[in-house]
């Protein structure tokens, strides 16, 4: 289930451990502005989470893309919340 924070909107929260997840893609022109690194937006939306006292994991579009099945991805960000 979605949150926003502070007026960004985060598409997978865990709200038990006040986690955003975010997944970097660069195809979707939401994370990168010329895939040389994050956009002024993505890196506004990561630090108005982090002042709100939520802790921010993005995920690499080559990591997330590497896991083959649900179970893995669900494993993934598992061991991240835990980690």
């Amino acid at each position: 289930r979605g949150t926003v924070v502070n007026g960004a909107f985060f598409p997978v929260t865990c709200h038990a451990l006040k986690a955003v997840i975010c997944l970097e893609m660069a195809e979707a022109g939401a994370a990168y502005f010329n895939r040389a690194g994050r956009c002024t937006w993505q890196v506004w939306k990561y630090r108005v989470a982090s002042a709100a006292g939520w802790r921010v994991y993005a995920i690499s579009k080559e990591d997330w893309e590497s896991l083959s099945d649900t179970e893995q991805k669900v494993n993934y960000v598992r061991g991240l919340l835990q980690g």
